[in-house]
């Protein structure tokens, strides 16, 4: 099998392929702890029991649009695993936090109910925010490679809940940086970058050149979001919402675009389709089309 001369991570950003809107739409993410080997398929291949297995599964079936992700902390020594369920669905966006002694525990947690916000669980709420780096090797050598670094920056901050993901989408925007319980999504984050990236994002703000997008938008809000925010400075991560989209065409919309403060403003976009080539991965054979979002205006 012939591979690209260069990583997949290189080749997007040499073939100017836009970061935004390419973030994973999740409105619900489960995050598990689980320190074996991460296979490809992590999920699917570990050493979970079947019951915990199927029960993980049945929440991914029954909560919509839910993620689940494998986490990890190098070194960190704990009787039990972590689990953690970020709600990323305006406007009630949350984290909870449970420390499991095994995994069967979760068979006792009512997951749905966790989503819905019940009573029961508010002693369970998180009040600090938490970092999921993106450094799934065995998907994809971008990751590994690009995230690790990344990781290893942020995890050196005192007081900061950091920890390495399983495949969050998209190797080749890596390293992937993923802000919860609000699911930004960055990406061609660098070492560099890091922390004061992570800092806006503690105080309420959005770092614009390196946004993926938000997980609770589909790709078409999240390009309208990013747009609008490049056009008027807005900065902090409730300064505007999508109130109303029309479908103009099929890869031509309309979004209304309401502020903090009540004003209304429309945002024209159009999909270019196929209009870039990039490696989606380090092991294709070949670079594949991707789509592209285009601002026509703003109003």
């Amino acid at each position: 099998m012939s591979t690209p001369a260069i990583h997949c991570a290189e080749f997007a950003a040499q073939a100017g392929e836009h970061l935004f809107a390419t973030a994973a739409r999740a409105d619900v993410w489960l995050l598990l702890e689980y320190a074996d080997t991460w296979e490809s398929d992590a999920f699917e291949s570990s050493r979970l029991s079947q019951p915990v297995k199927n029960r993980l599964a049945a929440a991914l079936k029954t909560i919509p649009r839910a993620r689940l992700q494998f986490i990890r902390q190098p070194r960190r020594e704990q009787a039990g695993p972590a689990f953690y369920l970020a709600v990323s669905r305006e406007p009630n966006v949350r984290l909870y936090r449970f420390s499991l002694n095994a995994y069967a525990d979760l068979m006792r947690l009512d997951l749905p109910a966790v989503v819905s916000g019940d009573a029961r669980y508010d002693g369970n709420k998180a009040s600090d925010p938490l970092i999921l780096v993106c450094a799934h090797g065995s998907r994809d050598a971008c990751c590994a490679r690009l995230g690790a670094p990344v990781y290893n920056m942020l995890a050196a901050q005192p007081g900061l809940d950091v920890w390495l993901a399983s495949h969050v989408g998209g190797h080749r925007f890596a390293a992937n940086v993923i802000c919860l319980p609000h699911g930004i999504t960055y990406g061609r984050v660098a070492p560099a970058d890091a922390v004061a990236l992570v800092e806006r994002y503690r105080a309420g703000e959005i770092v614009i050149d390196k946004l993926r997008g938000r997980s609770n938008q589909d790709a078409v809000l999240q390009a309208a979001d990013y747009f609008f925010r490049q056009h008027t400075g807005a900065g902090a991560i409730n300064a505007c919402h999508a109130t109303q989209t029309v479908a103009l065409s099929e890869n031509h919309w309309r979004i209304e675009m309401t502020t903090a403060d009540g004003q209304r403003r429309w945002v024209e976009v159009a999909r270019d389709k196929a209009a870039v080539k990039t490696y989606v991965n380090c092991r294709d054979e070949a670079p594949s089309e991707q789509d592209q979002f285009r601002l026509i205006g703003i109003e």
